[in-house]
């Protein structure tokens, strides 16, 4: 017969991660203790396990699912993502992501992206307008973009190459939010 008390801990860490990856907010300690009915205590001890597996990140504002990192350097959640030798153009076309982490357009493992007269807007925290990493390529060409959270022309771990030729980049988010941003 299994561990009951360790069962009762795992179904309400599984709870805390599924209430988690539903939520477009952070959520703070004393929220999640309300909604699982549990001490404080207790959702510390699951979010720091659950952070240890990268399940859960913490923010300024709480705990989100998901792993940032997957965002910002493999542009996973992104609107449009490119990867692995495969090529897309885009032209004349109007992007719009809202989500936790959620990048507009993103270029990574040799993937290629050609876009121009296009609209841009990301107004989700935790994610930039146009980026590429790992190795990625991405040529913008008189677009317009709009970033709410960090920078609208990036590049990050990995770099690759990013080409940008006309348009209106704008970054509207508070402290640490360049209009460009790069690093290897």
């Amino acid at each position: 017969m299994p561990n009951e008390p360790a069962m009762k801990n795992l179904d309400k860490a599984l709870e805390l991660l599924r209430y988690l990856s539903r939520q477009d907010e952070p959520q703070n300690v004393a929220q999640l203790s309300r909604y699982l009915g549990v001490t404080r205590n207790t959702i510390y001890a699951m979010l720091t396990s659950l952070q240890s597996f990268h399940f859960v990140e913490k923010s300024a504002d709480g705990f989100l699912a998901g792993y940032a990192d997957d965002s910002s350097f493999k542009g996973v959640n992104a609107a449009v993502r490119v990867y692995g030798n495969a090529t897309l153009t885009i032209k004349d076309s109007q992007i719009s992501a809202d989500a936790q982490n959620a990048t507009g357009v993103f270029a990574y493992d040799n993937g290629t992206i050609y876009i121009s007269d296009s609209t841009v807007d990301v107004t989700g925290g935790g994610a930039g307008g146009i980026q590429v990493a790992g190795g990625g390529t991405l040529y913008a060409n008189n677009l317009t973009v709009t970033s709410a959270s960090k920078a609208a022309i990036r590049s990050d771990r990995g770099g690759g190459t990013l080409v940008v030729d006309g348009g209106t980049y704008t970054s509207t988010g508070s402290s640490g939010c360049p209009a460009i941003y790069s690093t290897a």
